[in-house]
């Protein structure tokens, strides 16, 4: 997707009939594919923070609390597990 965000393009018609590719930046391409990338890039480094540290994160102050609010209602000491 990086090369998409920065608008690297070349020519696959050339590319295959005379194997030169004809590299360059910028064109018609990039500016429809360019804001998609970059918005796929950041999706997935949303997503990907999210559910790595955000939700165990939160999945872990929910069996606290619970632990938590148990022993303060019952005076119990046993936990989860």
């Amino acid at each position: 997707l990086v090369p998409l965000a920065i608008g690297l393009n070349f020519n696959f018609l050339t590319l295959m009939t005379d194997f030169d590719p004809q590299v360059y930046l910028g064109g018609d391409n990039a500016a429809f594919w360019g804001p998609m990338s970059w918005t796929v890039i950041f999706g997935l480094t949303v997503a990907t923070f999210l559910t790595l540290v955000i939700v165990p994160a939160m999945y872990q102050i929910i069996l606290a609390t619970h632990r938590k609010i148990r022993i303060w209602l019952k005076g119990e000491e046993k936990t989860f597990g």
